[in-house]
């Protein structure tokens, strides 16, 4: 029945950090399930920053008309095509801009989860959400958040109805399980993109890193309350060490969640980069581009190498995995220059004089028919 009533919950993040987060709930028509919170939301954010000055209609035109000139340069367009009317329209109207944190995609069975927030909150020139920027990044995401912002949940399969579904407060912790769907969900999309359904490596890295996995440190940091960054290095250094204990033991799946979790601890924005914290990344990627060589999962092993690499470029070790995985791959002439910058780095390694003597006898034969 399209008049049968429905309700949901979702929440609703202040800018104004002197403000408390709120579990709110909606109540709409089923027939209206999809455009509810964007009818709510546009008549809320048009009065929430409302316009009450001709100078603040003319600073706001100007932004927008800058921000359309920067967008038409990027699309190839001509400023010129940008006309009076439209910046005039866009003015006046108002829309909802949609951060997905889960996008509604097959590899999350269609479960979205889904930040609302102002579409013009930089023309507006809002203040900066911290706490949903916070939330953003505790999801994988790097979206500066300006204004308010809420989040809601909903089963979004374009062949069916959209169906509401709640998104607690209690859901914004930072051991909460969307979270890890999350991440699992945007490294399946991104390796999906990135080898364009060839390969499935990343369908392990995926699936480790969201694993649940008890060291005493919630999946992230809780970025949206307050965490002094001596606080994330220190827990970092500990979830890595766990790691190490795991890698001893030769559960390696169990150390690579570990080093991963080292790796989010350090990473996501904002992030931590001073020495200390760049010298316990390094070790933490580097780490885990041995479990992934350990695993024979060569590509996996070769991007975090590369990782490491763009941290410290004459990391040894990194660069004897990086021969090691490519030589797996057989991509023989792109081992061998790894394994000779390695060797030159560190004459005297003995593992890595040995596997260079492999790369130039593969080079030879593979390439050369010696």
């Amino acid at each position: 029945d399209e008049d049968e009533e429905i309700s949901f919950k979702y929440v609703y993040i202040p800018c104004d950090d002197g403000k408390e987060i709120q579990e709110c709930v909606m109540r709409a028509k089923k027939s209206q399930s999809m455009q509810c919170m964007l009818d709510y939301l546009r008549p809320y954010f048009a009065e929430a920053a409302k316009i009450k000055s001709e100078e603040q209609r003319r600073k706001l035109k100007e932004n927008i008309s800058a921000e359309l000139a920067k967008n038409a340069a990027k699309g190839g367009m001509k400023s010129d095509d940008i006309s009076a009317t439209m910046i005039d329209s866009m003015t006046e109207s108002q829309f909802v801009d949609i951060v997905p944190l889960i996008p509604a995609v097959a590899a999350c069975n269609w479960m979205s989860v889904t930040m609302y927030v102002d579409d013009k909150g930089s023309a507006k020139e809002l203040p900066v959400n911290a706490r949903a920027t916070a939330i953003v990044s505790m999801a994988g995401g790097s979206v500066s958040v300006l204004g308010d912002a809420f989040v809601a949940r909903a089963y979004d399969n374009e062949a069916e109805d959209l169906v509401r579904h709640d998104f607690l407060l209690e859901e914004l912790a930072a051991d909460a399980p969307w979270l890890r769907e999350a991440w699992r969900v945007k490294l399946i999309v991104e390796g999906n993109r990135d080898s364009k359904g060839k390969e499935d490596e990343h369908l392990d890295e995926a699936r480790i890193v969201s694993k649940v996995l008890e060291d005493g440190f919630p999946f992230v940091p809780p970025l949206h309350q307050p965490v002094h960054q001596d606080a994330r290095k220190e827990a970092a250094e500990k979830i890595r060490a766990k790691g190490n204990e795991y890698f001893k033991q030769g559960s390696f799946e169990d150390a690579l969640f570990e080093y991963y979790k080292s790796v989010r601890y350090l990473s996501i924005m904002p992030a931590v980069l001073d020495d200390k914290a760049t010298a316990s990344l390094v070790s933490a990627l580097s780490n885990a581009a041995a479990c992934w060589l350990k695993l024979e999962k060569y590509k996996l092993c070769d991007k975090l190498c590369s990782n490491t690499l763009q941290l410290e470029p004459k990391n040894v070790k990194a660069l004897f995995r990086k021969g090691m995985a490519l030589r797996g791959m057989q991509q023989w002439q792109e081992a061998l220059t790894a394994l000779e910058q390695a060797a030159s780095l560190n004459p005297s390694d003995a593992a890595v004089a040995a596997e260079r003597a492999k790369a130039e006898k593969d080079v030879k034969k593979h390439l050369y028919g010696w």
